[in-house]
């Protein structure tokens, strides 16, 4: 007689073969009890610990720890962005005191290494956003142009595309400053660094050229706020050739209508209403 499953389920129960013998012949013998249900011991929880999702938060760590950790995050990313505009402001006036001691008899007339300098201060770099833009840019695509297939694709309505932006994450979209009441902000172009609740952090492109200003050939941080500032941001239409060429659509963003961080932005709804303090 074929016993392999009971002798295999009764083994989680009994360490001792011999009683787990007994069990099945007096299941089956013609003098046993032939009960049609097999006894089985609790066996207890398994001990082995199991995956954990990446969301979860450690039940070791009581609220007070967990609020500390947060404060502390946010703290190390305040000083990493004071003391970064501060390095900053040092390699520009290097490039002012290059630049104003620049003779043509003079060792200090040669190229300023801007790069090098940056490296030595560790000033993000431009360059180190470009896989985060590419991120974002598909990140757009899917949540605007879920439907598009190709720029010969109809768009969805307006209304639909601008609800869904509304609400969006904005850190590595490419954005420039059309209008603002700080006059200096307008034409600042970059990368969204940090996307916080009342600014935006960009990271700026360097300009090359020796004769450009000090603050451009730096690039570096630069905080915007959100506040009385008009945004402008482009989303490539999903291209399903092997052309390179993209056809963009154009958004304009008023960064005093999303005043809040984006995780709260997420679940907020918002309602159309006549806007009077745009600047």
């Amino acid at each position: 007689m074929k016993t392999e499953l009971e002798k295999h389920l009764l083994t989680r129960s009994y360490d001792d073969q011999e009683r787990i013998e007994e069990l099945l012949e007096t299941r089956y013998s013609l003098t046993g009890s032939q009960r049609p249900t097999l006894v089985l011991l609790p066996t207890g929880h398994d001990e082995t610990p199991k995956t954990k999702s990446l969301l979860h938060r450690d039940d070791t760590i009581d609220d007070e720890q967990f609020n500390k950790r947060k404060i502390n995050t946010r703290l190390e990313v305040r000083e990493f962005l004071k003391s970064t505009i501060n390095s900053q402001k040092k390699v520009i006036k290097k490039v002012q005191e290059h630049k104003r001691s620049k003779n043509p008899g003079d060792s200090a007339g040669k190229p300023f290494n801007v790069v090098k300098v940056l490296n030595h201060y560790k000033i993000p770099l431009f360059e180190d956003f470009m896989p985060m833009r590419s991120l974002w840019e598909k990140y757009a695509q899917n949540l605007v142009f879920p439907d598009v297939k190709s720029p010969e694709s109809k768009i969805p309505a307006k209304q639909a595309m601008l609800s869904k932006l509304a609400s969006a994450e904005y850190t590595g979209c490419f954005m420039r400053v059309l209008e603002s009441r700080n006059k200096n902000f307008v034409g600042v172009e970059g990368i969204v660094a940090y996307d916080t609740q009342y600014s935006f952090i960009l990271c700026l492109p360097r300009d090359e050229d020796p004769d450009a200003p000090p603050s451009k050939q730096v690039g570096g941080l630069r905080i915007i706020p959100k506040r009385y500032t008009l945004f402008s941001f482009d989303i490539p239409l999903p291209n399903t050739t092997e052309s390179k060429e993209h056809t963009y659509v154009s958004f304009t963003l008023i960064g005093s209508r999303i005043e809040y961080r984006s995780v709260d932005r997420s679940t907020k709804k918002f309602k159309n209403h006549n806007v009077d303090d745009i600047l």
